[in-house]
């Protein structure tokens, strides 16, 4: 593996002091005179690689280094980084600071400490870590006028690059916080930045380059797919028919070319339904989770792992959380083993439905207005007219009861009632409803027999008989309620 440098932060505080002009931390550019509000916390440098990372005297490397009269000893000049960020992805608050790097907690490894010394003989032996007490001068963020709220903590070690590594990925870590007052919470991290590169995909294409095919944008290019040019022409038809326009990383650079996480956006979210021909594995966003095996950090759905990290609990956790935030369904390859390119999706519709969905909605709106005017009238009239023929439907049922009378001289509504009476005594005498007499909500499905209760199963029942009068009919043109 050899070195591998992973930051750790943890035991968060607020701290209000008061600075002069002449303070150390003020001459060292840490913050500026006056009533200052600090986010504190420890700061862990561990060198997770199975070498250990020299680095020497300062005296050697005077680029490299600057003294710190504060601290009293020579420091790498912006070795680390920290920011802090809101869920808008702005960087709300930061710091660059400078670092010595000696042997002080063993984190894993049972080798002795090796380097001890800040102004003779600085480095990090495999399995230890430097550690930068939240107590120190300049270890803080400075958050004085910071509104409270519930924001992203960024830190990252070996910032520039200075020094070699086997593994770069690694060197970030996210820690979620709540500030209130002058009291802070460490939480959940409420989000995460991304690591994205945007491009056209209408640009891209599939080309040799120099014996190697690879998916580019123009001048740059974004998958390498070696002497496999189906694949890469592969690749090249899965960006253009999602309309994909950003790749996006966790644990970018991996030690060996390979990304640990890839993925794709369309117009910010998540490409949606099937590719023909792809390799798509299906899972649950709701059951991804990030938990360690065998000392490796995994991205797990139940007991399958999908993403391995190594060491980084940061960049396992990071990836979890992006899987369930977009709601990825589809952990999808090109070129397995081994794949130079990895996406993910959700079973949704896909760009082309949308698009058609998109045209016809055009279409309707570009219709002449004139056209439409005339529909909407077209479509008053209709109704117009239906409310005239049900008012002369209405008007002749009742000169017809009028006409017909009875025996008794009783009125329409009587005579409604004395056959409501009829058919109740018809139903009396066949025991219940018959065929003829089962009321709209009591009809079963389309499709399903009518038979009586008394049936037993297989059997055929037998014809119900009926009687005078003959079954009532609904009124044409009447709303079925059943």
């Amino acid at each position: 593996m050899g070195v591998n440098l992973v930051p750790i932060v943890r035991g968060f505080w607020i701290d209000t002091r008061f600075f002069s002009s002449s303070s150390c931390a003020v001459v060292e550019g840490c913050t500026v005179p006056g009533l200052r509000k600090l986010l504190r916390f420890d700061f862990l440098c561990w060198n997770a690689g199975d070498a250990d990372l020299p680095v020497g005297n300062p005296a050697n490397h005077p680029e490299w280094f600057e003294f710190s009269p504060c601290h009293g000893h020579f420091h790498l000049k912006d070795f680390n980084g920290y920011k802090l960020i809101d869920c808008a992805g702005r960087e709300v608050a930061g710091n660059k600071q400078a670092f010595c790097m000696i042997d002080l907690q063993r984190i894993s490894g049972t080798s002795p400490p090796r380097f001890t010394d800040c102004n003779t003989n600085q480095g990090i032996s495999a399995g230890w870590a430097d550690v930068y007490n939240s107590a120190l001068d300049c270890q803080w963020i400075d958050i004085t006028g910071l509104p409270d709220g519930d924001y992203v903590l960024e830190a990252r070690t070996n910032r520039n690059g200075l020094l070699g590594e086997d593994w770069y990925g690694d060197n970030f870590t996210w820690s979620g916080v709540r500030i209130t007052g002058s009291n802070v919470v460490q939480i959940d991290v409420p989000c995460y930045p991304e690591d994205c590169l945007g491009f056209s995909p209408d640009n891209v294409q599939a080309v040799n380059i120099g014996g190697r095919w690879k998916v580019v944008d123009g001048s740059h290019w974004i998958l390498d797919f070696g002497g496999s040019q189906a694949n890469a022409e592969k690749a090249r038809d899965i960006i253009k028919h999602y309309g994909m326009d950003e790749i996006c990383f966790v644990g970018r650079p991996s030690r060996t070319g390979q990304q640990l996480m890839m993925y794709f956006k369309v117009n910010g979210g998540a490409p949606a339904g099937a590719f023909p021909g792809e390799d798509a594995i299906p899972f649950n966003p709701a059951n991804v989770t990030a938990q360690q095996a065998g000392g490796r950090w995994k991205v797990t759905e139940g007991s399958m792992w999908m993403l391995d990290f190594g060491v980084s609990e940061a960049n396992a956790r990071k990836a979890a959380a992006l899987i369930r935030e977009y709601g990825f369904q589809y952990q999808c390859f090109v070129g397995r083993p081994g794949p130079p390119m990895m996406y993910f999706r959700t079973a949704g519709k896909g760009k082309e439905t949308k698009d058609k969905e998109k045209d016809k909605e055009k279409e309707f709106k570009e219709k002449d207005p004139k056209d439409l005017k005339d529909r909407k009238e077209a479509l008053k009239d209709h109704k117009e007219a239906l409310k005239e023929k049900e008012a002369m439907k209405e008007k002749e049922a009742l000169k017809e009861l009028e006409v017909m009378g009875s025996p008794t001289g009783e009125d329409p509504t009587q005579l409604l009632d004395s056959l409501a009476g009829r058919v109740e005594q018809l139903e009396q005498r066949l025991g219940g409803p018959g065929r003829a007499f089962i009321s709209a909500l009591e009809r079963p499905d389309v499709g399903a027999e009518a038979v009586s209760e008394e049936v037993a199963p297989g059997e055929e029942p037998e014809p119900l008989a009926l009687e005078e009068p003959q079954p009532i009919q609904e009124p044409e043109g009447e709303e079925d309620r059943g």
